[in-house]
This record gives C-alpha cells, structure tokens and sequence, in this order.
C-alpha cells in the first residue's frame, strides 16, 4: 500500500505526518498541505449506544439523517453473504472484553464495524437484560403479528443470525447506512474509516465501508428525529411495554452506557491546492489517526 504524506500547517504539530490509513491509487499518491485549526469541543465515542423500539425507526420523520437510511433486512442480508455468511460474526465484533464477556467467540473485528454487546429491552416488562452478551441490531423490516426482524450478534458463537423477530416494543441497537456513493467510495478497502456521519441532534459518528455499503461504525445514539422533533425517551418499564408510538431508552436507564465525550484537538480547517476528499475530511486525534484519506482533485 502507497502511503500519503501530510504536512501540517498554522498550529504546533509535527511538521509531517505519515498516514497509513490511505489506499493506492496508480498515479495519485501526493504530498499533500493541509491548514488545521484546534477546536475547543468535544466529539462522541459510542460505546453501547441507545436502544429503540420499531416504531422509533420506522416514524416518518426519519431517525437517518439525509442521504442515510436504517437498514432493512436485505442491507443486512448483503453484508451477512459479504463477510462470509452465518459464521461471519466475529468479523464484526469488538475484540477483548471490554464490551463481550468471555469467550467472545471469534472476535477480529475484521470490517471494523466495531459491534458491542449493547443487550436489550424487554417488551414483556420492560426489563433490560444481556447487556455484554448479545448485540441486538434493529431493521426497519417487519415481520408481521407485530414484530420486527432483527439481527443479532452473540458473545459465545461466531453467529451472525439473520432474520429473527422480535417485538415492536423490544429495544434493540440501531445502525444507519448508505450506499458507497462513487467510484472512488468503491476503491476504499474495506474496514476504512472514511468520514463521519452527523446525526439529527448534532452527534458525530465514524463511518466504515463494507463491500458497496457505508454503515456507521459505532452504534448510534440519535436523540432526534430529522425534522428537529425529540425522540422521546422512556424509563418506566410499564410504559415501555405498552408503548404504540417511537421511543428510546438507555440500557438501565444510564446515559453513560451509550456514550463518553472524547476530545478532538484538531480538525481540517482547509485543504490548500487542488485537493479533494475521498469519504469526508475526518478529524485528527482519536488515536492519533487522521480518519479520512485525500488525492488531488480531477
């Protein structure tokens, strides 16, 4: 693989910075200039995210922000035959245990999806439950007799099941996704970190690309709908279970299971030259790692 050079401009960084996060393209590998500025902000690290019910997902206004979409079940169907069918899911687990008890059989997280045992919400009481163990990831397909299909991760297989239903008012873990855009979305290899999904209430997201298909790389933690309007979260267990409408919750209530701030010291303020982006402008700092890759422009 071709690295690109970066060479940073108008902020006490180093001098030049080799990123390896790039792809090889015949003929456009450059030195790149890019001007930086320090912003004084936090950005979001998921961990679990929130859960939601069918209704939450499916609501006209849209949980996805524009140009995005949360999946049906043949999105997950793709990416099921994609990574290797039905004993694929440890390609998309997070490794260790920080987020899976043991075993987490399996686990490489080869796509960087970065799947985390984010549990559920029954609908029956309205209880939480498997958190660390099972990854729950809601489809806006329905199954009928009031259920969704669903797909889930588990920490003691390497399963990846696809089409399982579960009831409108059981919480489940969302993704959004897109298709790859261009080609040049298509030259990306698979796994990369290109860009960041902004949500309805102003969160930011890394995105990873899998085969023809951009999904978010964290599990998303989306307060509101796209009009603006609030996605009402519910924490009594009754009301949850008779819920008819959309709605969200933390796994026990506890917003610091869905995410933490982590701060982002820099961020692209101008690309100098002919240049254009391939997958977003990303940031610099989490992990060091400039997440998003640049060539001269056509």
């Amino acid at each position: 693989m071709v690295l690109a050079r970066i060479i940073w401009y108008g902020i006490t960084a180093p001098p030049t910075l080799t990123v390896s996060k790039c792809f090889d393209v015949p003929g456009k590998t450059d030195i790149l200039l890019c001007k930086f500025r320090e912003v004084d902000t936090t950005s979001l690290l998921a961990k679990y995210g929130a859960l939601y019910n069918f209704y939450s997902v499916t609501d006209a206004r849209g949980i996805a922000a524009t140009g995005w979409r949360v999946p049906a079940i043949t999105d997950y169907q793709y990416l099921s035959l994609y990574i290797g069918g039905f004993l694929g899911g440890g390609k998309l687990k997070q490794t260790g245990f920080d987020y899976w008890v043991p075993p987490n059989d399996g686990a490489v997280n080869q796509f960087n999806f970065n799947a985390t045992g984010s549990g559920t919400r029954t609908y029956t009481g309205g209880d939480f439950a498997d958190m660390n163990k099972n990854c729950n990831l809601i489809t806006c397909s329905d199954a009928g007799y009031g259920n969704y299909h669903y797909v889930q991760l588990v920490s003691g297989r390497t399963w990846f099941n696809i089409g399982w239903a579960f009831n409108y008012n059981n919480g489940g873990t969302a993704r959004v996704l897109k298709n790859a855009p261009t080609a040049d979305d298509l030259l990306l290899p698979d796994g990369y970190y290109g860009g960041s999904y902004t949500g309805n209430d102003g969160k930011q997201y890394a995105t990873v690309k899998i085969g023809i298909q951009v999904w978010l790389a964290e599990n998303l933690c989306e307060t509101k709908y796209r009009d603006g309007s609030l996605i009402p979260i519910v924490t009594d267990n009754t009301a949850w279970a008779a819920l008819t409408t959309g709605a969200m919750c933390y796994y026990n209530n506890d917003i610091n299971n869905a995410f933490s701030q982590a701060y982002i010291p820099y961020k692209v303020d101008k690309i100098l030259g002919q240049l254009r982006t391939v997958g977003g402008v990303g940031t610099f700092g989490r992990n060091d790692v400039l997440l998003g890759a640049y060539r001269v422009g056509e």
